[in-house]
């Protein structure tokens, strides 16, 4: 079945096909949660791309899908908007109506803004501290200013789900794409792969390629997605001193592809990609 979303993105949905790989070397993570990451930066980079999905638009999610629909969504929000607060990030972003200036912001409405309520996610995703991760990363301490009480977002978690009639899309049971609940995302879990080595014995081969200090350009290339954020952050550490300006680091993971231009905010100490502004949402402010 393909069905066709926006003007050029066709999902193809696929067999849950289950085989033996060394499901961290290729995907980053157990194949339940990671599988879709991959396709995820390739559609990125090449919105032509028929993207394949083990979940379908008319039956109930099972676990396995569940995961997989989720996964891609919380992975770009930490590691290419470098949100430390990705329920903030959501939050501002529909604050401001959903603007889709940037073809991240396109991909978010095309898959998960059509079929889920967002609203929900934001309000799980602080209650869950699904940015944690990141927390060994910052500097300056901004991003915590704003914490709610958990109480205030069990409320408003509760109202927003009383407004899902049973006849909307989002609906639990009418249509399974609802809720991050019992797929262990809490503080981060099933994300925390490309900040640290969880594969025995692995061994850290990425290659950071410097030009000359006038154009601020690098390259980091990546055997894997395991690990490849804190190599970024280690390699950006011993990159020339250039001031208040910043290096623009092109990431390049082996078994993925182009994963993006990395710059380092000063602001706030996290490697993000695309513009600042955008950065700022998911860090600081209040909630």
């Amino acid at each position: 079945m393909k069905v066709e979303v926006g003007s050029a993105l066709v999902l193809r949905e696929v067999e849950q096909v289950r085989c033996e790989f060394d499901e961290y070397k290729l995907l980053g993570g157990q194949v339940e949660w990671a599988c879709g990451v991959p396709q995820m930066f390739q559609y990125l980079q090449n919105p032509m791309l028929t993207v394949a999905v083990p979940w379908s638009t008319d039956r109930p999610l099972d676990h396995f899908a569940a995961c997989t629909y989720w996964t891609p969504l919380l992975y770009l929000l930490l590691y290419s908007f470098g949100w430390r607060c990705p329920g903030r990030g959501l939050r501002e972003w529909r604050r401001r109506d959903s603007p889709l200036d940037d073809p991240r912001f396109g991909l978010i409405q095309h898959i998960w803004g059509e079929r889920s309520d967002l609203r929900l996610l934001s309000l799980e995703a602080c209650l869950y501290d699904i940015g944690q991760p990141l927390e060994r990363f910052l500097t300056g301490g901004a991003v915590e200013s704003g914490a709610r009480p958990v109480t205030d977002l069990e409320d408003e978690i509760s109202r927003v789900q009383s407004e899902i009639s049973p006849d909307s899309p989002f609906n639990a049971e009418g249509q399974r794409f609802h809720s991050l609940q019992a797929l262990h995302f809490n503080n981060g879990g099933h994300l925390e792969t490309p900040i640290k080595n969880v594969v025995e014995n692995q061994v850290d081969d990425s290659k950071l390629i410097a030009s000359d200090r006038r154009s601020r350009r690098a390259t980091l290339v990546a055997d894997g997605l395991v690990g490849w954020y804190s190599d970024l952050v280690t390699h950006g550490q011993n990159l020339p001193d250039v001031g208040n300006r910043s290096w623009h680091v092109d990431v390049f993971v082996k078994t993925v592809g182009f994963l993006g231009t990395y710059r380092r905010s000063r602001q706030t100490g996290l490697w993000f990609s695309g513009a600042h502004r955008f950065h700022e949402w998911g860090n600081l402010g209040n909630e």
